[in-house]
């Protein structure tokens, strides 16, 4: 429901993968598209060479950059759509079919095409994949579930206090703590997080809890994932979705079964046999495995600083976009609060690219030299 390698900004430390989940959150889609600047040491790059054509590699990022934006844009569109305009009330089913569409493509890419070297794990590493497939499962069933009761500006506006949550977490878990310069830029999308609820027209109570439960799982996978995707484990982004997407899917199957949505939807199946609704439902599950794929890619070929710029181009054209689609009213109060949510989320974003600019300009003196004394050690 994903991995960004940037090329041009490396950060030592496993404190990356959580720094970019707070530069880039995201809820609803699979693990490429919310994880998705985890460093990999076994990632075998798909874009061309730097050292090719550059007016082709220009194209081809202007070509990412517009199939990354589209995807991620459309992927909130589209869910959406599935519950409003083809009034599809299963999102359990959803996910469930999200999460098969991503084990074929994963197992086709790892197993069969062998792009990616899948890592042994021990019992002790296959138990946490375990444990982790529950909680993916339950942050993108929440995600999609939420889309049922709100809009999708309210969404877009509470998802930016996912750093918020993820700052206290990685300092439990990971013992990663950020500045107070950073922690302070977050007071202004707090508070227009707060005014985009209190002015939102169709406030929905059980979406509301939707939503912030859904950011809290969010930000605990992005921790936790720091553990596989940066820590000891070192799985490759595509590997570790390999292993979690099936565990989700065949978890989803009980859960459907207890919760009564496989029994509504065999009596309901057939008011969505038609192309208009099978299109929405499977094409909401292909997007979103494009948005994978275009995550991974676009992390690979461009900077942090384009990444950042980009997501938050998506959220405001993701808002603009629901309002004109769905037609959800918006008040100047609630106007005021999303535009708070998103220019303060921005802000963050680009402190947090500049401190992490910062970090990785005060280590390389030091590694100059200490290159220097082990190459004056070695001539003595």
């Amino acid at each position: 429901m994903g991995p960004h390698l940037e090329q041009e900004d490396k950060f030592d430390g496993s404190s990356k993968f959580v720094e970019s989940e707070l530069r880039f959150p995201r809820i609803h889609s699979f693990l490429i598209s919310t994880n998705s600047q985890a460093p990999s040491q076994n990632s075998i790059p798909l874009s061309p060479r730097a050292s090719g054509n550059v007016a082709f590699r220009a194209l081809y990022i202007i070509m990412l950059t517009v199939v990354w934006l589209l995807s991620n844009i459309s992927v909130t569109l589209v869910n959406k759509a599935v519950f409003q305009f083809a009034n599809f009330k299963f999102p359990i089913t959803l996910s469930a079919l999200h999460f098969l569409v991503q084990s074929v493509f994963t197992h086709l890419y790892v197993h069969v095409f062998k792009r990616v070297p899948e890592k042994e794990l021990d019992d002790r590493g296959t138990s946490i994949v375990r444990l982790f497939s529950l909680l993916f499962m339950v942050n993108i069933v929440v995600g999609n579930a939420a889309l049922r009761y709100v809009t999708v500006s309210f969404r877009q506006s509470l998802q930016a206090t996912i750093p918020a949550m993820v700052i206290p977490m990685s300092a439990i878990f990971l013992q990663k703590y950020f500045s107070l310069r950073v922690k302070l830029c977050l007071i202004p999308t707090l508070c227009g997080v707060a005014l985009a609820a209190y002015g939102e027209m169709n406030f929905h109570p059980f979406g509301a809890f939707l939503c912030a439960m859904g950011c809290f799982f969010a930000a605990l996978k992005a921790v936790l994932s720091n553990k596989f995707l940066t820590g000891n484990y070192k799985l490759h982004p595509f590997d570790l979705l390999n292993r979690v997407a099936p565990l989700a899917f065949l978890q989803l199957i009980p859960l459907s079964l207890v919760m009564g949505e496989a029994q509504a939807l065999s009596k309901d199946w057939q008011n969505h046999a038609n192309f208009h609704d099978i299109s929405l439902i499977f094409g909401s599950a292909l997007i979103s495995l494009l948005l994978n794929w275009a995550s991974f890619q676009f992390s690979q070929a461009t900077s942090a600083l384009t990444v950042c710029l980009a997501g938050n181009i998506r959220d405001t054209c993701t808002i603009l976009l629901s309002v004109a689609i769905f037609g959800n009213h918006v008040g100047p109060l609630n106007a005021c609060g999303i535009c708070m949510a998103v220019g303060g989320s921005g802000f963050y974003s680009y402190m947090q690219y500049l401190e992490m600019k910062s970090k990785a300009a005060k280590a390389q003196p030091l590694k100059s030299v200490h290159t220097d004394s082990s190459e004056k050690s070695a001539d003595r």
